[in-house]
């Protein structure tokens, strides 16, 4: 590409410095910052899922709202718990609920701004449990920052980052509980503006899921003040947890990358556990959404067991086998199956099961 040569009027301002008559900006020096049709971009792989839909990817933040006692931490808790797992299922999870299972072991941090020590510890404690840990493993960081100054917050938070990434070859996500207290007033538009950038920028810098946990304001959905306002410009998502009786719920809330086919996911309080769990679904069309998706998997695993793989329309005679179904039906249900990335197309051009 051809360098364009530009050159800066005497009051140009670039980055807030005003350069003078003589500076000559070089269009190539951006090229960094370019994005064209050609521009090499990985697709992020999901941080967290909902009923396969993605809900948090590296690079971003990710907002968890509700009132006081709505169940918030008791969610974070299960994302946490499910981003220290290396293998296996995680204990008392929820159903539809996914994190990124961390093999490589990055660092996972969790910054507590709002509970007490010893209520930090309590929690930490049924997360090792859901995630069948005995001890707290080293790459699992949790600081309680609520002793700490405004000032001291961010500067504390930078340095643990850097740090963790260095011994940890990584990070692979941050959990913030609660984004407010970062800030003297979540109605100062700079202050929320500035707070919310940072955190992006950490996700940028380290490409990680940034998940921060903020509260409503009484008798609203919305969350609080200006920052409330920032970050929905800016989040990637917002997952608002709702209380009925003694039944949290989640309520998905702004998606950038989902659909509306996200289920009411219920949970409460297990006294016999000391934790929540998640209990019965009551919405028929929740219902509805998750009774879908089972079939779609059973139907796949008999289609693709013992590493079976098609062609296309080896694929769609198959479904037509299995069901008895129309020609038209089938494609409609293998079009299903790819859309709940169920079935992936390998290099051979054949179609298999990722469930298999």
């Amino acid at each position: 590409m051809s360098n364009t040569t530009l050159i800066a009027p005497p009051d140009i301002n670039i980055n807030g410095e005003t350069l003078p008559e003589s500076i000559t900006v070089v269009l190539s020096d951006f090229e960094y910052l370019r994005i064209t049709d050609s521009t090499m971009i990985p697709k992020p792989t999901p941080i967290i899922e909902i009923a396969e839909e993605i809900i948090s990817t590296p690079e971003a933040i990710t907002v968890i709202s509700g009132l006081p006692k709505a169940g918030k931490t008791a969610l974070l808790s299960i994302l946490i718990a499910g981003a220290i797992l290396i293998q296996g299922i995680l204990i008392d999870g929820l159903d539809l609920v996914k994190v990124l299972l961390n093999q490589f072991k990055k660092a996972v941090i969790h910054f507590e701004t709002e509970q007490a020590p010893w209520k930090q510890q309590a929690n930490q404690h049924t997360i090792l449990k859901r995630a069948g840990l005995e001890k707290c493993p080293d790459y699992f960081l949790s600081y309680n920052i609520r002793k700490l100054s405004v000032e001291e917050l961010q500067e504390t938070v930078t340095a643990i980052c850097q740090a963790a990434a260095e011994k940890h070859n990584g990070i692979h996500s941050i959990f913030i509980d609660g984004i407010a207290d970062f800030i003297k007033d979540p109605n100062d538009p700079g202050a929320s503006f500035d707070i919310v950038k940072y955190f992006e920028s950490i996700a940028q810098e380290y490409f990680c899921s940034v998940i921060v946990v903020v509260h409503t304001n009484p008798g609203s959905d919305k969350e609080r003040g200006h920052l409330g306002s920032q970050m929905q410009r800016k989040a990637e998502g917002i997952l608002t947890v709702k209380k009925e009786g003694n039944v949290s719920y989640l309520d998905p809330k702004f998606l950038r990358h989902a659909s509306d086919n996200i289920p009411k996911i219920q949970f409460r309080y297990d006294y016999e556990k000391g934790y929540h769990t998640q209990c019965q679904e009551t919405n028929p069309q929740d219902k509805k959404v998750i009774e879908k998706h089972n079939q779609l998997t059973t139907l796949c695993t008999k289609l693709f067991s013992g590493q079976r793989a098609y062609k296309w329309g080896e694929a769609i005679d198959a479904v037509i086998k299995e069901t008895a179904l129309g020609r038209n039906s089938a494609i409609n249900k293998f079009k299903e199956m790819k859309a709940h990335d169920l079935i992936v197309q390998g290099e051979d051009k054949n179609w298999r099961g990722l469930e298999v």
